[in-house]
């Protein structure tokens, strides 16, 4: 609707992001309204799926990992935000922070899914005492196009594992009770930020955040993410996160989609 009524002239502006232009948007603006500047930028938002590791059978590493080696980001990308989205780990994918690529490209649920993660992830979830698979809902903002479509997809992939996906569409209004009230096993969640700043992101990891959406809560965890913030020499500072990434990425809790 926002983008009919932007090419027909009815509103001279319409808003970045999967609410208010899509690439595949962009790119039928560009051809049909020459006239027209489409702007595209880097942004600080990541969009997130976040199994809930206070509810079963989340509380089981073994079945949290086993998710995540079935789960291709890159096909995630391709197929539900082409253009709009790049893999990438705990920081947006521009971001300085960011774990070098060449290590990203070995993480699960970032790399590239192959047959050997297929069998590694059926042999957890038989070791979990979920050989047989179990079903999930996942909720999904129906008003984002990208995020439905990405649902679609995970859906998809989690067949190859006995994982039956239900794809919920909620309204806004629902969707963020649902989330804030911490009513979900798994769920997605956009973190849009201000700053690129390391602290915008890993506060979400620290206990009793109220962002912290999933019940994550490791004091160990919490004392790096203070002394990351307090530290002024950036070469150690980089270090102090890269160690906090590789110990979030090793506990599964999360994997953005882009």
């Amino acid at each position: 609707t926002r983008l009919a009524a932007f090419r027909t002239g009815q509103v001279k502006l319409t808003g970045p992001g999967a609410s208010g232009l899509t690439a595949a948007d962009a790119d039928i603006i560009r051809k049909t309204l020459p006239q027209v500047t489409v702007l595209s930028y880097p942004s600080f938002s990541r969009a997130d799926l976040l199994p809930h590791n206070q509810r079963k059978p989340w509380t089981d590493i073994r079945v949290r990992k086993a998710f995540f080696l079935a789960y291709d980001q890159q096909e995630i990308v391709d197929l539900a935000n082409p253009k709009g989205g790049v893999p990438t780990g705990l920081f947006p994918s521009t971001s300085e922070w960011n774990l070098p690529k060449e290590e990203l490209a070995k993480v699960p649920g970032v790399k590239e899914v192959t047959p050997q993660d297929i069998a590694e992830a059926k042999k957890l979830l038989a070791d979990a005492g979920l050989g047989a698979g179990f079903s999930v809902t996942l909720p999904v903002r129906s008003q984002i196009r990208p995020q439905v479509r990405a649902g679609e997809v995970i859906r998809e992939q989690m067949k190859r594992i006995g994982i039956a996906v239900t794809v919920q569409p909620l309204d806004d209004a629902v969707f963020f009770e649902t989330v804030n009230k911490r009513s979900f096993k798994v769920s997605q969640v956009v973190f849009n930020q201000a700053t690129g700043d390391p602290d915008a992101y890993l506060v979400h990891y620290t206990t009793g955040d109220p962002t912290n959406y999933f019940g994550y809560s490791d004091k160990e965890m919490d004392a790096l993410i203070d002394r990351q913030s307090k530290t002024l020499d950036v070469a150690e500072r980089r270090k102090l996160v890269f160690d906090i990434q590789r110990k979030l990425l090793d506990q599964y809790l999360f994997r953005p989609y882009w």
